[in-house]
C-alpha cells in the first residue's frame, strides 16, 4: 500500500485519487532507494524524485480547480492544502514539514510598502479575477483603503517625532533663534505631502490645477529650502562642537524615514486605482466566458507560474523542486518585509523607473522551494522561494536585481555595465547572472561601505546608481 500523503482527504475525487496513488507508490520506492548506492538505484530515485516535482504542479492545478469548481464567494484552502501548496510537503515519508512551516502559514504579513503574498494566496487572488469575485483578504489584515489610512498615521507619528527631536537638539546650539527653529521644523513636518508629490512628478501634482497645484508647489519650495537649511545649521553645529555626529545622523535619518513613508504613500495609494483597473480588466476578458475557459485560464497562468519558479532554483544551479527535500528553515514574511524595505531603499532608483509608474510596486510571492528569488514581468511579482539558497537577503536582493535588469528599457543599466572589461564577449544570459551576482553585492556589502566589487565594477556602479538630487 502507497505511503499516505497530506491530501489523502481528497481521495474521494477519481482524478485526485489517481495522482496521490501514483504520489504514495512513487514516495514508497524513494524511500526504499535512496540509500542505495548502485547506480541504477540512484537513476530510479532521481527520475523518480524529478517526476514528483512535476506532480507538485498537477496536484496544485487539481486542487484549485477542485475549489473553483464549488464556486465560493472568496476561495479559501485548509491547513493541509495550504502546507502543501506554500511549503511543499507532502508527505511524511519523503521528507519532513519545514521546522515551523505549521506556524508559518498562519503568520500575518507585515504592513509596508511591498504586499507579500505566500503561493496559497496568490491563487486565491487569481481566483477572484479571473471569476469577478471580491478580492481575498490581504494577508497584512488590511483591505486598500486602511492600508492607506495605516501609512497616513505612520506619516503623522514620523512628522510628530522629526519635530520633537529637531526642537531638542537644534535648541541646545548657541546662534539658532527658538521661532528659528520652530519655523523650520514646522516647514519640515506640514509641507512633506506636497514636495513628495512634485518631487515624484505624480499623477495628481499633474493634474491639479489652480490653488491645489499651487499649494503643492509652495509646500515644495518649503520642504526643499527648509531641508537645505537644516545641513547648514547641523554641519555649523558639528562644526561649533554643539552637537556630535551621532545626533546629526540621528536627525538626518528621521528626515529620510519620513521622506520614504510619504513616497509610500504615494505609491500605495496608486494602488487602489491599480487594483480596480485589474478587475475592471479581468472582468471584460472574461464576462462572457464559461466555467471551462476561466478554467483554462487559471491553469495557463499557474503554468507561466511554474516556469518563473523554476527559475529560481535554476539561477542558484539546482534542481528545481518545489517539494521539501531535507530539514531546513521557512524564511518568516516580517524578514522577508523589512529586508524588502532595506535592500530597495538603498537603491535610489529603484521606484523611478518606468515600470514603476506603469505597474506599481512589484507584488511579492512566497514560493515553495529553494533558490534565489527572480522577476515575472508577465504579471509584475518577485518571486521568493521560501527556503532561499544561502541567505534571505541574497536571494531578496537577486528578485531586486531582475527586476532592475528586466525593466531597464532605456538600457540606462545594461549599457553601462556590459561595458566593464570583464564582462565584455558575455552573453546576454551570461551578463544578467553576472549583474544579479554583483548586484547582491553592491546592495548588501558596498553600500555598507565595504569595498567587495573589482574596481571596475565598483566604478560602473557609482555612475549606474548615482543618487539624484530630485526625481
Amino acid at each position: 500500500m502507497s505511503v499516505r500523503t497530506i491530501l489523502d482527504h481528497w481521495n474521494n475525487d477519481p482524478e485526485m485519487a489517481t495522482l496521490l496513488h501514483r504520489a504514495g507508490s512513487s514516495i514508497e520506492t524513494v524511500v526504499s532507494l535512496q540509500d542505495s548506492r548502485e547506480s541504477q538505484d540512484r537513476i530510479t530515485v532521481k527520475r523518480l524524485r524529478q517526476e514528483l516535482n512535476a506532480l507538485y504542479w498537477t496536484l496544485a492545478s487539481r486542487l484549485l480547480e477542485n475549489r473553483a469548481s464549488e464556486e465560493p464567494e472568496r476561495l479559501t484552502f485548509d491547513e493541509n492544502e495550504r502546507l502543501f501548496l506554500d511549503t511543499g510537503f507532502l508527505s511524511e515519508a519523503l521528507a519532513p514539514a519545514p521546522e515551523g512551516a505549521a506556524e508559518w502559514i498562519r503568520q500575518d504579513a507585515p504592513l509596508g510598502l511591498f504586499q507579500i503574498y505566500t503561493f496559497s494566496d496568490y491563487l486565491a487572488e487569481l481566483y477572484s479575477l479571473v471569476n469577478d469575485r471580491p478580492a481575498p483578504n490581504d494577508r497584512s489584515g488590511y483591505t486598500a483603503l486602511t492600508r492607506i489610512s495605516a501609512f497616513e498615521r505612520r506619516l503623522d507619528a514620523h512628522r510628530q517625532r522629526l519635530q520633537f527631536f529637531l526642537n531638542g537638539v537644534l535648541a541646545k546650539c548657541s546662534g539658532i533663534r527658538p521661532d528659528e527653529v520652530r519655523a523650520l521644523a514646522e516647514h519640515l513636518s506640514s509641507s512633506i505631502g506636497g514636495y513628495t508629490e512634485v518631487a515624484m512628478r505624480t499623477r495628481n501634482f499633474r493634474e491639479s490645477e489652480g490653488d491645489a497645484r499651487q499649494q503643492m508647489s509652495v509646500e515644495h519650495k518649503q520642504f526643499h529650502d527648509a531641508e537645505i537649511q537644516l545641513t547648514i545649521l547641523l554641519r555649523t553645529a558639528v562644526e561649533s562642537g554643539a552637537l556630535d555626529e551621532a545626533e546629526t545622523k540621528r536627525v538626518l535619518a528621521m528626515l529620510e524615514a519620513g521622506k520614504n513613508c510619504a513616497r509610500d504613500l504615494v505609491f500605495i495609494r496608486r494602488e487602489l486605482s491599480r487594483w480596480e483597473f485589474r478587475t475592471r480588466k479581468f472582468r471584460d476578458a472574461y464576462a462572457k466566458e464559461a466555467q471551462a475557459a476561466r478554467r483554462v485560464a487559471m491553469r495557463t497562468a499557474l503554468e507561466t507560474k511554474k516556469e518563473y519558479v523554476e527559475l529560481t532554483a535554476k539561477s542558484a544551479r539546482l534542481e528545481p523542486s518545489p517539494l521539501c527535500d531535507k530539514e531546513t528553515k521557512v524564511v518568516p514574511l516580517r524578514t522577508v518585509g523589512e529586508l524588502l524595505d532595506k535592500l530597495s531603499n538603498a537603491d535610489f532608483g529603484m521606484f523611478s523607473v518606468a515600470r514603476v509608474r506603469m505597474y506599481g510596486i512589484p507584488r511579492v510571492i512566497l514560493v515553495p522551494g529553494r533558490g534565489y528569488g527572480t522577476y515575472d514581468w508577465s504579471d509584475n511579482t518577485l518571486l521568493l522561494p521560501i527556503m532561499p539558497n544561502y541567505s534571505a537577503d541574497r536571494s531578496i536582493s537577486y528578485a531586486l536585481g531582475t527586476f532592475r535588469w528586466d525593466s531597464d528599457e532605456d538600457r540606462d543599466i545594461k549599457n553601462g555595465y556590459e561595458l566593464i572589461p570583464d564582462n565584455k564577449g558575455k552573453s546576454i544570459v551570461d551578463l544578467g547572472q553576472s549583474f544579479y551576482k554583483d548586484y547582491y553585492l553592491w546592495l548588501t556589502k558596498e553600500q555598507q561601505g565595504y569595498r567587495i566589487l573589482p574596481r571596475h565594477t565598483h566604478k560602473a556602479f557609482l555612475q549606474i546608481f548615482a543618487q539624484k538630487v530630485e526625481e
